[in-house]
């Protein structure tokens, strides 16, 4: 919102939580999308003084072997 550039990443041993942190399920959201609420909450807070572009790039990189179907 200030100029930042921002990257959120999970690592760690299988079974330890990554998603469930990041995604959650939909009745206690994880953290991407908590982070994005906020973002759009803020945008909307300064709407009368800002414009904004929001520009959202997604990067899955499985390197367990793993599938990553349906993402």
């Amino acid at each position: 919102m200030d100029g930042f550039n921002v990257s959120m990443m999970a690592y760690g041993q299988t079974g330890s939580g990554k998603t469930h942190t990041m995604e959650g399920p939909e009745a206690d959201p994880g953290v991407n999308a908590r982070a994005l609420g906020e973002l759009f909450k803020i945008a909307e807070e300064r709407a009368a003084d800002w414009d904004y572009t929001f520009q959202v790039q997604c990067c899955l990189l499985n390197e367990g072997g793993g599938s990553s179907a349906g993402v």
